[in-house]
């Protein structure tokens, strides 16, 4: 395509019609919120990219916005994972710059023009993150985040320098945590020495993150796979997909070269002490219900994590604990975003003592 005929923006919006999530208001508020950038429509494709839903929309938002939206619609194969629509969206993607959104979530009015300005203002800008808020169904910010490097919120991709040349996608199949998948993948990619890649932080909040219960990271899930009929929340049901998303995609990229010694080895300890606060919560959360076999997840995690960075146990303690354990009070804090407020049922060194024994 003619560089100069290319829209500005690719916005990749997954949607999948079941009724369940009331798509429609949620997908009218996005798409106006797109609207009230009041940027020229050939500066912003939005792209609705459809998780082979049972009931079809695309008539109906492809009729009534093109007047004011560049659309694209295209949709999966089979339902499965977010993922998969993610990746379907960014094939049909045409604009130099790529964003997401999720079709209950909203664009701030008129920040899209300012991103832009940013953009063009320097030239050596390939990754560049945004301020976002988590806002309540009557609109009220319930937190603020700001400067932050997980989630795809407020994130914009240079399609062709840094999408495409560093072979950025998707996991297949994965259930959960795609989004994370995506900011580890960059992560190892701009800690990679002399990558040509940083990460630009602009102080504008862009994009408002929905509180939806109905959404799959708020609601229960009883799961046959663990045959106990019980109950258990998004990230003990999909504790092997956080790991995969983030620890695993660090040793992928360090095993092949793609990243530093030292970033590799910061990421992935941090990573596997999120997995000693994150079952802390579970264990407080659902009792003895927790789901035991998350503990094999974890052994097997740390035992890929020794071996592909060569370190040992004591090491792992050692970076944990240095400068007063500045690490572990950090992920204790943060940790708290996902788990709540809890109670650890074991100490950390407690914890790695029972990892080490499933080794």
């Amino acid at each position: 395509m003619n560089q100069a005929k290319r829209p500005f923006f690719s916005i990749i919006i997954p949607c999948y019609n079941d009724g369940r999530y009331k798509e429609g208001v949620y997908l009218d508020r996005l798409l106006n919120s797109i609207c009230s950038q009041f940027l020229s429509k050939e500066y912003i494709e939005v792209i609705l990219a459809d998780d082979c839903s049972p009931v079809s929309f695309k008539d109906t938002y492809m009729s009534k916005y093109s007047g004011f939206l560049t659309m694209k619609y295209v949709k999966t194969d089979y339902n499965f994972a977010p993922g998969n629509t993610r990746e379907k969206g960014v094939s049909v993607a045409t604009g130099k710059w790529l964003a997401f959104a999720d079709h209950d979530d909203a664009y701030m009015p008129v920040v899209l023009g300012k991103v832009k300005e940013a953009i063009e203002k320097d030239e050596s800008i390939t990754y560049l993150i945004t301020d976002f808020n988590e806002v309540r169904a009557n609109g009220s910010v319930k937190k603020e985040f700001r400067n932050t490097y997980n989630w795809c919120h407020g994130k914009f991709y240079d399609f062709d320098r840094l999408w495409k040349a560093e072979d950025i996608h998707f996991i297949k199949d994965l259930k959960s945590h795609e989004d994370i998948a995506i900011c580890s993948q960059v992560m190892s990619i701009v800690n990679r020495e002399n990558s040509g890649h940083k990460i630009t932080y602009l102080p504008l909040v862009t994009y408002l993150w929905s509180e939806n219960p109905q959404s799959l990271s708020h609601i229960t899930y009883i799961d046959k796979d663990f045959g106990d009929g019980i109950p258990h929340t998004f990230l003990e049901t999909h504790y092997e997909d956080y790991i995969r998303s983030t620890g695993y995609i660090t040793l992928d990229k360090y095993s092949k070269g793609l990243t530093s010694e030292k970033y590799a080895k910061r990421a992935c300890i941090e990573v596997l002490c999120y997995c000693y606060f994150y079952m802390q919560g579970f264990q407080y959360t659902s009792g003895k219900n927790y789901i035991k076999n998350n503990w094999n997840v974890a052994a097997s995690y740390y035992r890929d994590l020794l071996r592909v960075l060569n370190i040992t146990p004591e090491e792992v303690r050692n970076r944990i604990s240095e400068n007063n354990a500045e690490l572990y009070w950090k992920i204790r804090k943060f940790s708290e975003v996902a788990t709540g407020p809890r109670i650890d049922s074991q100490t950390l060194p407690q914890w790695l003592n029972k990892v080490e024994s499933l080794l």
